[in-house]
């Protein structure tokens, strides 16, 4: 599992947990993982990180080496810190939990959990956060300017009839029953026997999970076999495994499972991880649908963004990195040729080309158009000046090596970029 160093973290991670679990291996790895994490022992010391720390990014509670009972009040406490500040909760279970908890954390993982896999976890959830925040963004300059909002087409609770989240579970060893009776009729299940059948049924149909009810290698074959499929990359997977063996769990979550869980795990355990994951990931697709139509909709019939729109939108992006304390960079690329200078019918024609290219080179969040009268401008929310650069060298690199025509019978051109970078607004 690689740990996504696209966003490094520009705050602080903190960490709920008690001293003297002989974890602490785990958490200096961690540590070094992430960056800046902050350990702690009491909800009320999260709350005076909070008042004086801007830039807590994702809070943790761990649960090792204490009761079930006790870890779910301490995730309430946690809870109710929190409030409505939007911070990541990811909390770390020791077992399974056993009544139906009115618990909301953004994800679950259960010990043993290698460190990597929670450093994933919590880089996933920071960037959803920035795409939230940029979604956010754009929504409001549409509504300053009068535009149409548009509206996402998947609820993220679900609950409708025909929006009812769906599982699919592979085995053959007759928990389906089971885990039926648990979600019964919130949730569509559909069972496959095979990793096969499974990879069939997905290509057909859109499933908000998976559930792998198999021997324990059997499962991480199958897990690995979705994972290699680049279409099923952010489907959550969860294992049913006969023992939550060390081994095991450190391989399942190597191969990016998002939970293991045994199978004397609680129907209630079971429904809340399930629910958890599958709100995780329908928020993260109506997040990124959210902004791809709402940059359609700042765009112009021309395929251009206007210069007061931009203006806009730039006011409203200052203002969210200054409420995050997150840094935010600009950046006006100018498309040359790498060889012959352009007519001028070619240099009206090449900045469409150029853009297609560059929106698949950088993040979903990041917005990539042309301002009318100014060119090509990329805007990178949560990114400092230093790794916008990155990111231009990668769009020159990929610039030289692709071949554009810009009108029907002419020779192909190779373009290249410059750039003027601008870091607007400085994390402290």
């Amino acid at each position: 599992m690689k740990v996504d160093r696209k966003m490094p973290l520009t705050g602080t991670v903190a960490a709920l947990c008690e001293p003297g679990r002989g974890n602490d291996e785990f958490w200096d790895d961690l540590g070094h993982m992430i960056g800046r994490l902050h350990r702690f022992t009491r909800p009320e010391q999260l709350n005076e990180l909070l008042q004086s720390d801007g830039a807590v990014e994702a809070v943790v509670v761990d649960g090792l080496g204490m009761p079930i009972e006790d870890f779910v009040r301490l995730a309430h406490a946690t809870e109710r810190v929190l409030g409505d500040k939007d911070i990541p909760l990811v909390c770390l279970a020791a077992g399974p939990f056993h009544g139906a908890e009115t618990l909301r954390p953004d994800a679950i993982l259960t010990h043993p959990i290698p460190p990597v896999a929670v450093a994933s976890q919590i880089h996933s959830l920071i960037r959803l956060n920035t795409r939230k925040r940029e979604a956010g963004v754009r929504i409001d300059t549409l509504k300053q300017l009068g535009n149409d909002v548009p509206r996402p087409s998947m609820s993220v609770s679900g609950g409708q009839a025909d929006n009812r989240p769906s599982l699919l579970v592979v085995g053959t060893r007759g928990n389906f029953a089971q885990i039926e009776s648990v979600l019964g009729v919130k949730i569509q299940l559909v069972a496959a026997l095979s990793a096969d059948m499974a990879n069939l049924y997905l290509s057909w149909k859109f499933f908000d999970a998976v559930v792998l009810d198999q021997e324990n290698a059997d499962a991480i074959d199958t897990l690995m076999l979705l994972r290699n499929n680049p279409v099923h990359h952010d489907l959550p997977v969860i294992l049913l495994t006969e023992g939550l063996d060390k081994e095991t769990a450190e391989e399942a979550y190597r191969s990016q499972a998002n939970d293991v869980l045994t199978l004397r795990s609680t129907q209630a355990d079971l429904f809340l991880r399930l629910t958890t994951s599958i709100r995780a990931r329908r928020l993260d697709r109506q997040t990124q649908e959210m902004l791809l139509r709402s940059q359609d909709a700042l765009e112009g019939a021309n395929g251009a963004i206007s210069a007061k729109s931009f203006r806009f939108y730039l006011h409203n992006a200052k203002n969210a990195a200054h409420h995050q304390n997150k840094p935010l960079t600009v950046m006006r690329l100018s498309i040359e040729p790498v060889c012959e200078p352009l007519t001028e019918t070619q240099a009206l024609q090449v900045d469409r080309p150029a853009l297609r290219l560059i929106r698949r080179l950088v993040r979903m969040e990041d917005l990539a158009v042309i301002v009318e009268g100014t060119g090509i401008v990329t805007v990178f929310p949560d990114t400092d000046k230093a790794s916008a650069e990155l990111s231009l060298a990668r769009i020159r690199g990929v610039l030289r090596n692709t071949q554009v025509t810009l009108e029907i019978g002419a020779s192909p051109l190779r373009l290249d970029a410059s750039a003027k970078i601008a870091e607007v607004h400085t994390a402290a």
